[in-house]
């Protein structure tokens, strides 16, 4: 064999590998559960009617595993591919709050300081009340309490109507995506940029989250989006930068995100134990067993805390839950309202290997086929 062949020979040899190597990488063959969840996956879907799908797990504080299964349009036929781009809704409520935290680690804003010191009324009233101040309950109001749902503002307002709190800021939880806005505003006014150079700056670029983004969709990479018939829902070229809803990212992106907050990275010893720290307890499931911390929910089991997110929207689910002490956690978009959360608990069971009951707490059908 002379010297030209071997090195052919020793080229193919390598690229053997290396495609062994990649396939190794999206197949899970460390644990019989997850290889019969990754052969399982793609009849759930089509029988729960969910085009597409984006989903990451993680285990002592690594992935373990990512992949996308499904189409990014139901038409075009087109795989979804680890890269390829989710509307994640509520999900990015927690990354918004870590960027929070770390503005307050540098001292540019104070988690328990009233909204109405940390801006100009006139400001808050052009730019989040859309008029008047009516409701003086809302100078009460800190990011503590925004963070932890307890603001007492609602989900979302009434189209032309002033906005009002539902009870005194700070005396028990009402989920409010409001509430995130609010800070949002005061986010920009204080750091003198859009929420999204903010968010690139503190969050996306530490954190290589290269494919999420608050702004509209633009470009092949992302998904198109189902409503809860099944109808595609077009892309809005106008939709504004919302932290509570306007999210867009993947399973390999947030995983990224999920493994920073198990480890505190970039955060204060002191603000990381209060991120983690319940806030507030809430009336999820039984009361006083689901709290909220600051940014995401927190449930007291057996195997430890778990703390979670969900995102519902009219055209995305998704969900994420994590255990911080043993660092695991299983994070998945899904690009159709509703039918992402239904295989939520026989994702959580097959991965986690953990019942998780907060499906049936939010009254979710769940998918039994």
């Amino acid at each position: 064999m002379n010297l030209h062949t071997k090195c052919v020979a020793l080229l193919i040899v390598a690229v053997v590998i290396n495609t062994l190597c990649q396939a190794q990488k999206n197949t899970p063959s460390f644990s019989p559960q997850l290889r019969e969840l990754d052969a399982e996956l793609p009849r759930i879907l089509d029988s729960a009617r969910i085009p597409g799908m984006s989903i990451a797990i993680i285990d002592k504080g690594k992935v373990i595993w990512n992949k996308g299964f499904g189409v990014v349009n139901t038409e075009s036929g087109i795989k979804v591919l680890d890269r390829t781009i989710f509307p994640a809704a509520s999900l990015g409520k927690p990354v918004f709050a870590y960027a929070v935290l770390k503005l307050a680690d540098e001292g540019k804003l104070h988690l328990d300081s009233t909204v109405i010191s940390s801006v100009p009324l006139e400001y808050l009233e052009e730019n989040f009340l859309k008029g008047r101040l009516v409701d003086e309950d809302i100078k009460l109001i800190t990011p503590r309490m925004i963070l932890s749902h307890s603001s007492g503002l609602p989900n979302w307002r009434n189209s032309g109507e002033a906005i009002k709190t539902f009870f005194k800021p700070g005396k028990k939880y009402s989920y409010s995506g409001e509430g995130y806005f609010l800070l949002q505003v005061i986010v920009e006014y204080i750091m003198k940029q859009p929420i999204e150079t903010v968010m690139k700056k503190y969050v996306f670029e530490p954190l290589a989250m290269n494919n999420s983004t608050f702004l509209p969709r633009d470009g092949s990479e992302y998904t198109s989006s189902y409503g809860v018939d099944g109808k595609i829902i077009n892309a809005d070229a106008s939709e504004v930068a919302n932290v509570a809803h306007t999210f867009k990212s993947n399973a390999t992106d947030y995983a990224r995100f999920i493994i920073a907050l198990m480890n505190g990275s970039g955060l204060t010893n002191t603000t990381f134990k209060e991120m983690f720290n319940p806030q507030i307890t809430t009336d999820i499931c039984k009361t006083g067993n689901v709290s909220w911390g600051l940014g995401f929910a927190i449930q007291r089991t057996d195997q430890g805390n778990t703390f979670y997110q969900w995102g519902k929207s009219p055209n995305a689910s998704s969900y994420f839950i994590g255990f911080k002490d043993s660092k695991k956690a299983i994070v998945y978009f899904t690009n159709i309202a509703n039918q992402g959360l239904r295989i939520g608990e026989v994702l959580v069971q097959k991965t986690l290997n953990y019942a998780d009951p907060l499906f049936s707490c939010f009254g979710v059908k769940q998918y039994n086929k």
